[in-house]
């Protein structure tokens, strides 16, 4: 059985991000795809069998949230500040390293995946065949204002608005998390992130260990045909006062490639904010601004 033609099309919606944003700037926008109800029952079958698989067989690496049952974002927000808080506890000094990708969905290679899912995860024959089908044939349209736009061909991306999707995408990017072992690490669908820690004395050390994996991600994307954002990757030095008052100031920058990363002070992981010395003064403060400015 194929995913019949009508059920590959999409229709693509544009709203606006937020009502305060300008309704003439594309970037305002986020789009939201649309797919018939059939394809999402015929997908929730497929997505049940395969989770099934990946699930027994333990086909995932443990730290890859989100899509998963019992691997949402709220374990993750909890497990990446308590190894933070660990670190901090020897009396060492920490750097946390946020990598992002560019609209990664949109770039997933359907050659690629159907190799990772052949070859990293088992699927054959039948079950191979079909997953390449419902990859093959995609097309979308957007409708804004009343009127739609030329039907246009999908030839790339993990479909939007599907149960499939989000899992296909999970499995594409599984094989990072081998060159990240080197570093506690924690993925997201489109964002990994990895910690490294040691005494004050061992900065050259974590710096040269966080280089050599940015620059092993930055040639696995693009094998993968995927995009590090640049304006998204942040690092943040993390410690006691006094433990970050023994790191030149000079020398806390990462290097990706010809790029230079300058550290934060805070970074927005998660919903959270996490600061330099794990306070979480910042982001109490930012909450209570929240909750001020609705009253």
């Amino acid at each position: 059985m194929k995913l019949p033609s009508h059920s590959k099309m999409a229709i693509v919606r544009p709203l606006l991000k937020k009502c305060t944003l300008d309704s003439n700037d594309p970037v305002s926008y986020r789009l939201i795809s649309n797919l018939s109800f059939v394809s999402k029952v015929i997908e929730k079958v497929v997505d049940a069998r395969l989770t099934h698989h990946v699930h027994k067989h333990h086909l995932l690496p443990v730290f890859h949230s989100a899509y998963r049952p019992f691997h949402s974002t709220k374990t993750a927000i909890a497990c990446i500040p308590n190894d933070m808080i660990g670190a901090v506890d020897q009396g060492h000094v920490g750097t946390l390293m946020r990598l992002d990708l560019s609209a990664a969905f949109d770039t997933v290679d359907h050659q690629i995946l159907i190799e990772v899912l052949q070859r990293r995860f088992g699927v054959s024959g039948k079950a191979l065949d079909w997953l390449a089908d419902y990859l093959s044939g995609r097309c979308q349209v957007v409708r804004a204002g009343g009127s739609d736009s030329e039907n246009s061909a999908l030839h790339f991306g993990a479909p939007q608005g599907s149960v499939f999707g989000p899992k296909a995408f999970l499995e594409y990017a599984e094989d990072v998390a081998h060159l990240m072992e080197g570093l506690q690490y924690h993925l997201f669908p489109d964002d990994m992130q990895g910690q490294k820690h040691g005494r004050p004395a061992d900065v050259s050390a974590i710096i040269s260990a966080l280089e050599d994996c940015a620059t092993d991600v930055s040639a696995w994307c693009a094998a993968k045909r995927l995009q590090l954002n640049a304006e998204k990757t942040e690092v943040l030095w993390f410690g006691t006062p006094a433990n970050l008052r023994k790191i030149p100031s000079d020398n806390r920058s990462i290097r990706l490639g010809s790029m230079v990363v300058h550290p934060v002070n805070v970074v927005h992981d998660l919903g959270v904010f996490l600061d330099a010395e794990l306070s979480m003064c910042d982001h109490v403060t930012r909450t209570a601004d929240m909750f001020l400015s609705f009253a």
